[in-house]
């Protein structure tokens, strides 16, 4: 199950550029145990529970899960996709600007690493790169083809 969520590094990252959507699941810090939101929250609400009182709300970092990360990266105009490719037996992921394709990154994953979470990683990983250079973001913040 833990795979359906992004890794701990990554959701550090997150938190750095601004992430704070509402997520099922978080780590710990500095531990970075992976707490599912049964286990932290109570099942009638989105309060920490009393029933694990060491946890507080500043010693968490949402763990998002990929999907959530992929919609989060369209709201700063940039399009994530990864594919898989049979003949070749590897994983290839783009990274473009959504309003016009332009190619960021464009990249084939090898089978040294052949499962769909290792490439999350590395294409989550290059988009969050790309958000912290602040060239890039200037790139990413032009919405018509006449801004670009």
């Amino acid at each position: 199950m833990e795979k359906q969520f992004v890794t701990f590094e990554i959701a550090k990252a997150l938190k750095a550029i601004g992430f704070d959507e509402v997520c099922i699941a978080y780590f710990e810090v500095p531990t970075m145990k992976f707490y599912p939101m049964g286990a932290i929250c109570s099942p009638d609400s989105m309060h920490f529970a009393s029933f694990v009182p060491e946890l507080q709300p500043d010693t968490l970092i949402a763990a998002p899960l990929w999907q959530q990360v992929f919609d989060w990266l369209e709201t700063k105009n940039m399009s994530v996709e990864v594919d898989y490719v049979h003949k070749l037996n590897a994983y290839h992921f783009t990274i473009e600007r959504r309003f016009d394709g332009l190619h960021l990154v464009n990249f084939l994953h090898y089978p040294n690493h052949p499962d769909r979470y290792s490439a999350n990683v590395m294409a989550i990983t290059e988009a969050l790169k790309i958000l912290q250079d602040p060239t890039v973001v200037g790139i990413l913040k032009k919405t018509r083809l006449e801004d670009a």
